[in-house]
């Protein structure tokens, strides 16, 4: 009910409804391509409450060398109980 087979895919149709943006180096970049490429091919799995896309997000950011802030690494993850 709550998990099962993630999908990755290109939502670049839709428009952006906010954003936060860091800038990153071709290696960290490239890394973050690297993974994308893969999750699309073979998504790891879904979980809305303990692997959703908060943690995708937060896998983005360790990949791009980004240090989020404590409350952009836990947006969503209050309903955790």
């Amino acid at each position: 009910m709550f998990g099962g087979a993630g999908k990755t895919k290109d939502d670049g149709a839709h428009p952006w409804d906010w954003r936060i943006s860091y800038e990153v180096d071709s290696a960290h970049y490239n890394a973050v391509v690297a993974f994308i490429q893969s999750e699309i091919v073979n998504p790891s799995p879904y979980n809305l409450f303990t692997e959703n896309c908060t943690d995708w997000s937060n896998q983005i950011a360790d990949l791009a060398g980004v240090t989020l802030r404590s409350e952009e690494r836990r947006v969503g993850k209050e309903c955790r109980s």
